[in-house]
């Protein structure tokens, strides 16, 4: 097994984000206030050996990791590039979610060695192999998290020596509490639509509008997942910047969040139970909110939806920014 190491890059203010090899994965991510309050805003284990227990494999949460080779669901039991038909490894149903089993967020990374890294970046590098859960081509890939003053920025690229599928995210939970549920936080989208999903949650190729439905976040609502038994949902995103601003009133803090992808995921898990007590990180109900920024789900089996087609001499970029605030700086 290769050695599990953790990295913490900071920034003039004295936040830090702490970043795991394994799985590419943000342990967390702190800020302090002008009055020297430390607020941890990511969910996750406090040791990092957790992250690759047994228990947290199981339970589909992904804690702070980097996902790929596709993140969300694909159908269909695989893709069709060129003619060709690339099986995936799925489940029973013929569905694959964020890139199958041991995929990238259960890889061991490499720190870049181009000399990039420093006290307010980090690169981390990994190849995917071809076949790699049925997905063609080796795929060289590199994670970079870097703090710009307030903005905590994600880079993630990566090239093909053959034609693939490729949709890459982060999957952090926020709470900006801290603790406690993000009950109570509010949820700004630019977003006038959604994808329609299915029973399996995989989407019909079919668009919604969100006006007057429990996925309007345009004007800003605060967060109670309990009627829908919360979110697991695909938003399209639209022009107007940042496309997703959480905030807590009870903390002060705001987050806003902007990427160069066409999706971001809302996924409010009702609790963290499936992790053994020991393990647990918060166990309050609706602990937590990812917003995960990605190119649509089952994009490859639906030829409306923004390609995710990845070929040689071509170059995947995704980038996001998290950038944080307080009621006190405005």
């Amino acid at each position: 097994m290769e050695q599990l190491c953790g990295y913490t890059i900071t920034n003039p203010r004295g936040w830090t984000a702490e970043v795991l090899n394994y799985g590419a994965t943000i342990q967390s991510i702190k800020i302090i206030t002008a009055e020297g309050v430390t607020h941890a805003v990511v969910a996750g284990f406090d040791r990092a050996q957790d992250y690759r227990s047994t228990a947290h494999k199981k339970s589909n949460l992904h804690f702070g990791a980097t996902i790929g080779r596709f993140a969300g669901r694909m159908g269909s039991g695989g893709f069709t590039i060129d003619e060709v038909f690339y099986p995936l490894e799925t489940n029973d149903k013929g569905i694959q979610l964020h890139g199958g089993p041991d995929s990238l967020d259960t890889l061991y990374w490499q720190v870049a060695d181009d000399g990039q890294s420093s006290e307010s970046v980090l690169e981390l590098t990994v190849c995917s192999p071809s076949g790699h859960n049925g997905f063609p081509g080796n795929v060289q890939i590199k994670a970079r998290f870097e703090w710009q003053e307030d903005t905590f920025r994600v880079t993630y690229t990566a090239k093909s020596d053959q034609a693939t599928v490729f949709n890459m995210t982060n999957h952090a939970y926020f709470n900006l509490n801290g603790s406690g549920s993000i009950k109570g936080h509010q949820l700004t989208l630019s977003a006038g639509k959604r994808l329609v999903l299915d029973q399996d949650l995989l989407p019909t190729g079919a668009y919604a509008s969100v006006q007057e439905s429990p996925y309007d976040f345009r004007q800003g609502s605060l967060l109670d997942p309990e009627p829908i038994n919360g979110w697991d949902t695909p938003f399209v995103l639209e022009g107007s910047r940042p496309h997703a601003v959480l905030y807590s009133k009870h903390s002060g803090i705001r987050l806003a969040v902007t990427t160069n992808q066409p999706g971001l995921v809302v996924f409010t898990p009702r609790n963290f139970t499936s992790l053994s007590s020991g393990h647990c990180p918060n166990a309050s109900d609706w602990p937590a909110i990812c917003l995960e920024c990605q190119n649509f789900p089952d994009a490859p089996n639906q030829p409306h939806f923004p390609s995710a087609v990845l070929r040689p001499g071509h170059r995947y970029e995704h980038k996001t920014d998290y950038y944080f605030s307080f009621d006190s700086d405005s």
